[in-house]
């Protein structure tokens, strides 16, 4: 069984839990790169913060250099359990941006 990408998390029912499943294409894929980005730089930050100094800077780096190879072989190598991290910060930026707009819709 494949792993779900942090698009495939965030798209999965986000369109019509924000009330938007009607809004054209290009809105819907605004909406869901502001979301993945999000997932993405909060997925870094977390893991970084739960290294040494040492093993941080390197995860920074790797993920700086865009080294996706090297980035997933320091994590195995680390224990890291990525998919599971990507999966909580996916889910806890849902929940946020549906919360999010339900209070910008009651004003």
């Amino acid at each position: 069984m494949a792993l779900a990408s942090v698009q495939e998390l965030l798209e999965d029912d986000l369109f019509a839990l924000l009330g938007i499943e009607e809004a054209d294409e290009d809105k819907k894929a605004e909406v869901l790169a502001a979301m993945t980005q999000l997932v993405e730089t909060r997925v870094i930050n977390r893991v970084a913060s739960e290294m040494n100094e040492t093993d941080a800077a390197e995860f920074n780096r790797l993920a700086e250099a865009g080294d996706s190879d090297g980035l997933v072989k320091f994590l195995v190598d680390k224990e890291i359990d990525l998919p599971k991290v990507v999966s909580e910060e996916a889910t806890r930026a849902r929940v946020e941006f549906v919360e999010l707009t339900r209070l910008a819709q009651e004003k």
